[in-house]
C-alpha cells in the first residue's frame, strides 16, 4: 500500500496557483521590486543630502506681494544664500602681499574659516501637494472617439504613489526645510521650520540633555513691513539666515539675527579692503556692534572676537581697552561651549593671541608699563601656543605664532650697555616662531617687517652676533640680513609705513653710519654719505606714506641725529618737535624725551644741548597752537619719489 502525506499533498496544491502566477507575472514582480528598491535607495540619498546641507521645500505663498511673487522665492532665497557664501570666500580669499588695509582681512580670515556655509540650496527632489507643482487637470488627449484624462489619471496616480510607505522618505521628509510667507495689506510675516527635528539633531539633543530627546518642531517668524519688492527681498535675505539656524545648530553657529549682523559687517570690511574707504570700516564695526547687542548667547564670543579684532586694529589707547574687554568676555563665554572642541579650542586660541597683541600695543605704541603688561603678553601668547597644540593637534597658525615672537621681543627700550648682549641672544632665540609663520605664509610682508625689525634693533648695538637660527635669510650679517627683510617687506607691500621707518634705523646704525660696508679706506666717506642719503630717503617715504605717524617722524630725527645734525632748529629738531606735536598721551612724551636723550648721548652731543632738546616748547603738548619751530613744510611726497 502506498503511504500518503496529507501536508505534502495539501502544500503541493497551494503551491501550484502561486507557481504558476509568478510564472505568468514574473516581470511585473521584478518592475514593482526594482522600483521599491529604486525609490528607497533614492529617498535614502536625498534624506542624508538634505540632513547635510539646507534642502527647501516647496514655498507656500498666500495673499498680496507673496502671492506675486509665488515659486520665484526659492530662487531669490537660494541666491541670498550664495551671496553669503560668497561673502565668506572674498575674506577667506584676502592675501597678504599689497595693501596694508589687508591686514584688517588677515585678522578675520581664520575666524571665517571656522564658520560654515553652503554654497547653495537645494530645492525638495519630490514635490509637495502645493497647487503649483500640479498638472492642470483638464488636460486630456483624445483617442479613436474617447477623451482620456491624463492631466486626473497622472495626479491620481502621484497622490497613490505617496500613499505607498517607501523607506527613508518620512525621514527625508522630515528634513526639509519649510517656508512660509503671507501677506495682508502692507504686511508680510515669514515662518521659517521643520515638521520635525532630523535624526542627527534628535541624537544631539538626547545626548546635550542626558535623556531621551523628543521630536518637535522649532519654528523662527518674522513680520515686517513690505511696500514694495525691495522690503520682501529683504526678509528673504533674514529668510537665508534663518534656514541655517534651522538646519541645525551644529552647522549655523549662531543666532540668525547675529549672523545677518555678522555677514553685514563683513561685507563692509570686504568694501573697505577693496576700496580704503573708512566710512565702510565705520559701518562695519556697527554692524559687529549690533551682533554683539544681540543677546549674551554663548555663541556671542565669535563675534566678540571679531569685533575686538577690528578695535584692537585702530591701535589707540580707548580702542585697545575695549578690545582686551572683549575677547576676555568671549573668554568667558566660550568656557561654556560644550560642542565641537577643535573648533572652539582654535578660536580660544585665537582670542589668546589676539589678548597678547593687544598687551604688546600697550608697550610698544602706547607706552604702558612694562614689566608687568609684558608678563600678560607672555602669558596669553603660550596660552594660545599650548591650546592649539593640545587641542587642535595642526601646525600652529602663523598669526599665533607672530604673536608670540612679538610678546618675546616687544621693545622694552635701549638696554643697558652691559645687558645688551644678554638681550640680543633672547631676541635672537625668539627668531623660529616668525621664521615658521614665514615659511607657512611667504607672502605675508608684516612678518618680513618684524624680523627685519628685530635684527635692525640688535644691529643698532654694534654687537658681534652669530647668526644664529638665521640661515635661511640672505645676508652675510645682521645688519645685511635686516636689510633684505625691510626691503622684502616693501617689496610685498609698498603702501606699508613701517618697513621704511625701520630702514631708516638701520641705515643709522654703526655698520652703515661709518662705512663698514667696504673694506676699501678710501671708499668710506663715499658709503657713509650714500647711507646717509638712504637713511634721509627712507624716513622721507615712511612719512609720505602718513603724515601723522608719530614713530616715523621720531625715527628719522634719531636717525639725522646719529649724522651729525644736533642743533636746535635743524632738520632732526623739526621732526622731533612734530612727533611730539602729535602724540597723543603723556606717557608717549615722555617715551619720545627718552628716546631722543639716549640718542644723543650716544653721540657725545653736550649736556647743556641735551638740556635745550630736552624742554621743547611747551606749546608742542597743545595740538591745537603747535611752535612755528614744529611746523614741518618740507615736500615728502616729491622726496619719496626721487
Amino acid at each position: 500500500m502506498e503511504a500518503t502525506f496529507p501536508f505534502v499533498d495539501f502544500f503541493v496544491g497551494f503551491w501550484s496557483p502561486i507557481k504558476d502566477f509568478l510564472i505568468t507575472y514574473v516581470w511585473y514582480l521584478v518592475v514593482i521590486v526594482a522600483a521599491f528598491s529604486y525609490w528607497t535607495i533614492k529617498f535614502r540619498r536625498w534624506a542624508i543630502e538634505a540632513e547635510s546641507r539646507p534642502t527647501l521645500a516647496p514655498i507656500i505663498t498666500k495673499g498680496g506681494k507673496a502671492a506675486e511673487l509665488g515659486s520665484e522665492a526659492g530662487m531669490i532665497v537660494s541666491a541670498h544664500l550664495n551671496s553669503i557664501a560668497e561673502t565668506y570666500q572674498r575674506i577667506k580669499d584676502i592675501g597678504g602681499t599689497r595693501f596694508v588695509r589687508e591686514a584688517v582681512g588677515r585678522e578675520l580670515q581664520e575666524i571665517v574659516n571656522l564658520m560654515e556655509t553652503y554654497t547653495h540650496l537645494d530645492l525638495a527632489k519630490e514635490r509637495g501637494k502645493e497647487q503649483e507643482h500640479l498638472i492642470k487637470e483638464e488636460l486630456v488627449i483624445t483617442a479613436g472617439g474617447y477623451q482620456i484624462p491624463v492631466g486626473a489619471l497622472v495626479n491620481l496616480f502621484l497622490t497613490l504613489f505617496k500613499l505607498i510607505w517607501i523607506p527613508y522618505r518620512k525621514r527625508y521628509e522630515n528634513a526639509l526645510i519649510r517656508l512660509t510667507l503671507i501677506s495682508s495689506g502692507d504686511q508680510t510675516q515669514l515662518l521659517v521650520y521643520r515638521q520635525r527635528r532630523t535624526i542627527s539633531q534628535v541624537n544631539e539633543g538626547a545626548a546635550s540633555k542626558g535623556n531621551k530627546a523628543e521630536s518637535a518642531r522649532e519654528v523662527l517668524t518674522r513680520t515686517v513691513e513690505t511696500k514694495n519688492l525691495s522690503d520682501l527681498s529683504n526678509l528673504l535675505r533674514d529668510a537665508a539666515f534663518m534656514i541655517l539656524q534651522v538646519h541645525s545648530e551644529k552647522h549655523s553657529g549662531m543666532r540668525w539675527l547675529r549672523r545677518r549682523r555678522f555677514v553685514d559687517g563683513l561685507d563692509r570690511v570686504d568694501e573697505y579692503l577693496r576700496t580704503g574707504d573708512r566710512e565702510a570700516m565705520d559701518r562695519a564695526k556697527q554692524n559687529f556692534q549690533l551682533a554683539v547687542d544681540v543677546g549674551p548667547d554663548r555663541d556671542n564670543y565669535e563675534v566678540l572676537y571679531v569685533h575686538g579684532s577690528l578695535l584692537m586694529l585702530e591701535r589707540q589707547p580707548e580702542t585697545i581697552q575695549m578690545a582686551i574687554t572683549e575677547f576676555k568676555q568671549a573668554l568667558e563665554l566660550i568656557g561654556k561651549d560644550n560642542n565641537d572642541k577643535v573648533r572652539v579650542s582654535r578660536i580660544e586660541a585665537l582670542i589668546h593671541s589676539g589678548l597678547a597683541f593687544c598687551h604688546v600695543q600697550q608697550i610698544h605704541r602706547l607706552a604702558k608699563s612694562k614689566e608687568e603688561v609684558k608678563k600678560l603678553a607672555e602669558y596669553h601668547a603660550d596660552e594660545a601656543v599650548r591650546i592649539w597644540q593640545e587641542m587642535v593637534g595642526e601646525p600652529i597658525q602663523p598669526l599665533i605664532l607672530s604673536r608670540r615672537f612679538l610678546a618675546r621681543v616687544v621693545d622694552e627700550g635701549p638696554p643697558e650697555p652691559a645687558l645688551r648682549a644678554t638681550v640680543a641672544e633672547r631676541y635672537l632665540e625668539a627668531t623660529p616662531d616668525i621664521i615658521n609663520a614665514i615659511e607657512q605664509q611667504p607672502g605675508n610682508w608684516t612678518f618680513y617687517n618684524m624680523l627685519g625689525w628685530l635684527l635692525m634693533k640688535v644691529t643698532e648695538w654694534d654687537l658681534d652676533v652669530e647668526m644664529k637660527q638665521l640661515d635661511e635669510v640672505p645676508g652675510d650679517n645682521l645688519a645685511k640680513a635686516a636689510e633684505w627683510c625691510l626691503k622684502r617687506a616693501s617689496e610685498l607691500n609698498p603702501s606699508n609705513k613701517l618697513s621704511p621707518a625701520n630702514l631708516c634705523l638701520l641705515y643709522s646704525a654703526p655698520y652703515f653710519r661709518e662705512g663698514r660696508t667696504t673694506g676699501k679706506d678710501g671708499e668710506k666717506e663715499q658709503e657713509k654719505t650714500k647711507y646717509r642719503n638712504w637713511c634721509r630717503y627712507y624716513g622721507k617715504k615712511a612719512l609720505a606714506l602718513d603724515q601723522k605717524y608719530v614713530n616715523g617722524h621720531r625715527d628719522l630725527a634719531i636717525g639725522l641725529i646719529r649724522y651729525g645734525d644736533h642743533q636746535i632748529g635743524d632738520e632732526a629738531h623739526k621732526y622731533f618737535i612734530k612727533a611730539m606735536e602729535l602724540a597723543d598721551a603723556p606717557e608717549k612724551d615722555y617715551e619720545l624725551i627718552s628716546d631722543i636723550q639716549q640718542t644723543l648721548a650716544e653721540c657725545s652731543v653736550s649736556k647743556k644741548l641735551r638740556e635745550e632738546w630736552a624742554r621743547p616748547d611747551i606749546r608742542v603738548f597743545d595740538p591745537k597752537s603747535p611752535p612755528s619751530a614744529g611746523e614741518d613744510k618740507s615736500d615728502f611726497g616729491s622726496e619719496a619719489e626721487k
